[in-house]
């Protein structure tokens, strides 16, 4: 292993012992565990569902998910540009 992933595994591995440790401190008792009383019936009524809203035009959702895989795209190579740029800013500056 070379040095950066030696000091990632050591940070990894004091984090784990102090979540253990976090883990250790809890009450021991199971009464945090246990699954609440069944107290809430429902609402009162007549027992009939009020109506949904009627869904978007299909158009609508598709331009949306759309746009939202192009946004998602240019973020994950954006930090390649920037890397790209600063490589060709240092080879003009040793060239010229």
């Amino acid at each position: 292993m070379d040095k950066e992933d030696r000091l990632a595994f050591l940070k990894l591995t004091e984090q784990l012992g102090r979540l253990s440790d976090r883990l250790d401190r809890f009450e021991s008792g199971t009464a945090r565990l246990e699954s609440p009383a069944p107290g809430f019936r429902g609402e009162g009524g007549d027992g009939r569902r009020r109506a949904r809203p009627a869904l978007p035009d299909a158009r609508l959702i598709h331009r949306i998910i759309h746009q939202r895989r192009l946004r998602g795209k240019s973020a994950a190579i954006a930090p390649l540009v920037l890397r790209l740029e600063r490589l060709r800013d240092k080879m003009r500056q040793e060239q010229g």
